[in-house]
């Protein structure tokens, strides 16, 4: 991987991307989602093009204002190959690098448990999710 596209990535992370870990109570389950949102169709295809993952176009309509532009969604999910690029996007990141540690760490939970969680890998991936909705909370001033 180039060094320059990683560094590249990370700026667009940093900031335009996202890393949420949503739990669904009625299954009892975790999930993470990496994402980048933008308005930018060139730039959401080299993404794409250059690492893989899946691309939404999500077309947006307002009574209120007629000019709002497509965005469009480009997200992945947790593989190996996401995890060994993250791990590669640490050094370069400044405001999400905690949010993407913490995606790192969920991501070692992935396939531990064949049928349910233990209590402990439960609580684990609890515990990073709560870190990361507080890092995420808008308007704290928490900077990242």
């Amino acid at each position: 991987m180039e060094v320059t596209k990683l560094a590249y990535l990370a700026g667009i992370i940093d900031g335009e991307g996202g890393v949420t870990i949503a739990y669904n109570a009625k299954r009892n389950t975790h999930r993470m989602r990496f994402y980048v949102v933008n308005t930018n169709k060139k730039l959401m295809d080299w993404l794409y093009e250059n690492f893989g993952g899946y691309l939404y176009e999500v077309k947006r309509t307002s009574h209120k204002n007629p000019k709002w532009r497509t965005k469009y969604e480009w997200h992945f999910f947790p593989t190996q190959e996401t995890k060994s690029t993250l791990t590669l996007l640490i050094p370069f990141l400044i405001c999400k690098k905690r949010q993407v540690e913490i995606s790192l760490l969920f991501m070692e939970t992935i396939g531990k448990a064949k049928y349910r969680l233990s209590p402990e890998q439960f609580n684990l991936r609890e515990s990073l999710r709560q870190e990361l909705k507080k890092l995420n909370k808008r308007g704290t001033g928490n900077n990242y």
